[in-house]
């Protein structure tokens, strides 16, 4: 008896369990921002803790990955959602993984020294300028091509992990312009307003892109059953709260 009772318990204990959802993201505020010393944080992670609140049949927790690693990591299975992508980034070709509705837009802009001879047109002949950017991102003014051999080899580029880095580059004058995403660029003004005095931002976009989840079609969760969970977590009043503190509503 005592034997039956045990198998039953751990029966229980087993159907009880919920399955482990991956959720694939990188360095890329201010969705991820993965500074040293500090844990993971943004509005990935804000989800992610809403997606475990708000339901009890899978836990979903957070896979780093790195902007040039995500493709082999996701084609490898150590992941099963990615959040905030553009298909346009390296997906089109990739038939494992499928996209959600629209979730939000963003985009990329070049900025520069305000105090410089050339105004706006500082951002004409990219080919001709010291471009700083972040490693494994995909930029249209390069096609979309995010090789560092070949933007090496057509740009004066520097590639770095960090927007901060990047736009410390501009302000000591060791490139002539960076390009950042362009929410990140307004919570960096909004932290650092004195900012806006010594910094040109351009005019037109790099790349303006809709944003949204991916996830794998081998994945235990599925794509409409992670619509409703997802659509439920994006209507609490912590990710709203979230999205406006980031100017992403």
């Amino acid at each position: 008896m005592k034997y039956l009772i045990a198998i039953l318990l751990f029966s229980l204990s087993c159907a009880a369990a919920p399955l482990t959802v991956k959720v694939g993201a990188y360095d890329f505020p201010p969705y991820l921002k993965t500074e040293k010393g500090n844990k993971p944080s943004g509005l990935t992670t804000e989800i992610i803790k809403e997606l475990n609140k708000t339901q009890s049949k899978y836990k979903f927790e957070l896979y780093q990955t790195t902007p040039t690693n995500r493709y082999t990591d996701f084609n490898s299975g150590k992941y099963d959602l990615i959040f905030f992508e553009s298909k346009k980034w390296g997906w089109a070709k990739n038939d494992q993984i499928e996209f959600t509705k629209k979730i939000l837009l963003d985009g990329e802009v070049f900025v520069a020294k305000k105090k410089n001879e050339a105004g706006q047109d500082i951002f004409k002949n990219k080919k001709e300028k010291r471009i700083a950017a972040f490693t494994g991102y995909h930029y249209a003014f390069a096609k979309f091509n995010s090789d560092p051999k070949f933007l090496r080899d057509n740009f004066k580029i520097t590639l770095t992990e960090s927007h901060m880095d990047n736009l410390k580059l501009v302000l000591d004058s060791k490139v002539d312009m960076a390009i950042v995403t362009y929410s990140y660029l307004m919570n960096y003004l909004q932290q650092y307003p004195a900012m806006e005095k010594e910094l040109m931002i351009s005019y037109n976009f790099d790349q303006r892109y809709i944003l949204q989840f991916g996830i794998s079609k081998k994945s235990k969760l599925k794509k409409q059953e992670f619509a409703r969970l997802i659509n439920k977590a994006l209507r609490s009043k912590r990710v709203k709260q979230i999205l406006r503190e980031h100017n992403l509503e």
